[in-house]
């Protein structure tokens, strides 16, 4: 018997400090996306700065200069993208939360298991952001051109599918365990 909970007290610690490893590296992960975010938005703001205004941005099957962008579109598009990075940083937050609640061995408390319900729903959210990305840029980069010269660039990756197929099942598992929980209360209640 001794043994056993020894072995149940090694896997335990090493839930524990694998789950706070990575609530720091995506707690760093976050600050550098963050940074990128910013970046992305002063560089698409002022396309002078870092001659970003070089830069080509390619939809189907041809791309043009963010310089070339009136600014107003130019402007739309990075806020749009600053949207994406957005919803990537509450996935990766919600992500973040997980493991900090399951670094103190907090496995089937309500937090933990709307962390992870709230966790797949923004993988969806990025996942459906990520797919719009492209006609999203096709559209605002060529809204200025004559009539014949506008795109609309569709693009289906796998990685739009990973990203919303992840979330369903985060979120089908958070509410499967959440219900495990409840289902465990009440057995406790009558007993």
């Amino acid at each position: 018997m001794a043994k056993q909970s020894g072995e149940q007290h090694v896997r335990i610690g090493r839930i524990a400090r694998v789950s706070g490893i990575m609530k720091w590296v995506l707690t760093t992960f976050m600050a550098l996306v963050f940074l990128i975010g910013i970046l992305v938005l002063l560089l698409l703001l002022n396309p002078d700065w870092l001659e970003a205004g070089n830069e080509v941005i390619d939809f189907g099957d041809s791309g043009r200069t963010y310089g070339d962008v009136p600014q107003l579109q130019r402007w739309t598009l990075a806020f749009f993208y600053d949207a994406c990075v957005g919803t990537f940083l509450m996935t990766l937050w919600y992500m973040r939360s997980v493991f900090a609640r399951l670094q103190i061995l907090d496995f089937f408390s309500s937090k933990t298991l709307s962390a992870m319900v709230w966790c797949g729903i923004w993988f969806v959210v990025f996942g459906v952001m990520d797919f719009l990305e492209e006609p999203v840029a096709s559209v605002l980069t060529t809204l200025d051109l004559p009539e014949g010269q506008r795109q609309l660039a569709i693009e289906l990756e796998g990685g739009e599918i990973f990203f919303i197929i992840f979330g369903v099942m985060f979120m089908t598992l958070g509410w499967v365990m959440r219900e495990a929980a409840r289902l465990q209360e009440e057995n406790n209640q009558f007993i």
